[in-house]
């Protein structure tokens, strides 16, 4: 995934801001039955949480799909995100939130 042709697509899209998070988590567990391997289970699990400003409204998504799909998808859900906000000050994002 090219994280820059998502900020430029965001910001073609009309997101005045964003932020990406990705995160990636590892578990293996094991169980042993007198001695001997009895069960086991071995996962890895990511996620993407991103937030950005649309017609000065913060809109937020998260998922935990990694394909073609996803940027666009991550921008379409800020902006109708967004859009369910009814306060009317206008929100930013810092880089020490």
């Amino acid at each position: 995934m090219n994280i820059n042709k998502f900020y430029k697509d965001a910001k073609d899209s009309g997101i005045e801001v964003s932020e990406v998070w990705f995160t990636k988590s590892t578990q293996f567990d094991i169980s042993l039955f007198r001695g001997e391997i009895d069960n086991y289970t071995s996962s890895t699990c990511g996620k993407i949480l991103a937030r950005g400003i649309y017609n000065g409204k913060l809109g937020y998504c998260s998922t935990e799909k990694f394909d073609r799909t996803t940027f666009p998808f991550i921008i379409k859900t800020i902006k109708d995100s967004s859009s369910l906000i009814e306060k009317e000050e206008l929100e930013k994002i810092s880089l020490f939130d």
